[in-house]
């Protein structure tokens, strides 16, 4: 699985959705998210893998990486009493957090990588509040995925089936087309920044 990741980019519409050939680091992601109500929210952008940027962080990402991943389906809520931070953001009946939660869940997030504070969210999709994501996240890994039809949509739960990788990596070409692709629908600025996790329903 892909998840959890950062996602650079917008949540989408269907004009953006159209535009994402142009590199097989953009990508579209219909997310499953917000815990037991379970809503599909839509982005476009490039995915960075926690899990193939282990080393990037302020501090290693495995606990990170293992934590968020105890938040999925059928959580482990006996591993997440490691977390506290996390246990309380699962299982949820799709409400949008807190201000106290989602400063809990950036303050810990902070404490692996620089990332700005959390605007909003929802279980499974949150969004950061409005930063230049380059002099953050540089050099980290992207996926690269595409289907044999050339597809760069995807489902996050039908990852598996397309052909994928994290050699290539985020940098100021991926991110001028990330920009580009967000004023030709009209968008303006930096582009919004996401974390993703896999969805407990």
């Amino acid at each position: 699985m892909i998840l959890p990741a950062i996602l650079i980019g917008d949540v989408s519409d269907e004009q953006l959705e159209r535009l994402t050939a142009q590199d097989d680091r953009i990508v579209g992601v219909s997310q499953q998210a917000r815990g037991m109500s379970v809503s599909y929210p839509c982005a476009v952008g490039t995915l960075l893998r926690l899990a193939a940027n282990l080393d990037r962080g302020i501090r290693p990402l495995g606990d990170l990486v293992r934590g968020l991943k105890a938040m999925a389906e059928d959580p482990d809520t006996k591993l997440l009493r490691q977390f506290p931070a996390l246990r309380e953001l699962v299982l949820t009946s799709g409400q949008p957090y807190t201000a106290d939660e989602l400063r809990g869940l950036g303050t810990y997030l902070r404490s692996f990588i620089d990332l700005p504070p959390l605007a909003s969210g929802i279980e499974a999709f949150v969004r950061f509040a409005p930063g230049h994501p380059l002099p953050r996240l540089a050099g980290w890994h992207a996926l690269s995925c595409r289907s044999d039809d050339g597809r760069t949509r995807f489902d996050s739960r039908d990852i598996e089936a397309l052909t994928r990788h994290d050699r290539r990596t985020f940098d100021g070409g991926l991110l001028r087309q990330i920009v580009a692709l967000g004023q030709q629908v009209g968008r303006s600025g930096p582009p919004g920044m996401f974390l993703l996790w896999e969805n407990s329903d």
